[in-house]
């Protein structure tokens, strides 16, 4: 599903102008962004969580040539889907 007919599901279902949707979702990635990028959790009831967790550097290897390769650390965006939404797709 693409953005476009992500919106048109939510114009079909609430009746809401696409101006109003596009406010909600771009409004609801920032909250997300934010939130998780200053170690927080954001909590979607009935879907899942979204949270920023720090990797650590660790060693690797360069595919192509297969020389040691240093990989920084970094915060990552990490989801967790609740129950809820696992049963609602059906994999557990």
């Amino acid at each position: 599903m693409k953005y476009s007919d992500l919106k048109d599901a939510i114009r079909q279902r609430t009746g809401i102008t696409e101006k109003d949707i596009d406010a909600v979702l771009d409004a609801q990635r920032d909250i997300v962004i934010e939130e998780s990028s200053a170690g927080n959790e954001v909590r979607l009831p009935d879907f899942g969580k979204f949270q920023g967790v720090d990797r650590a550097g660790r060693k690797g290897r360069n595919p192509k040539t297969g020389e040691e390769i240093q990989i920084a650390a970094k915060r990552v965006l990490k989801f967790s889907p609740f129950d809820a939404a696992k049963a609602r797709v059906n994999i557990q």
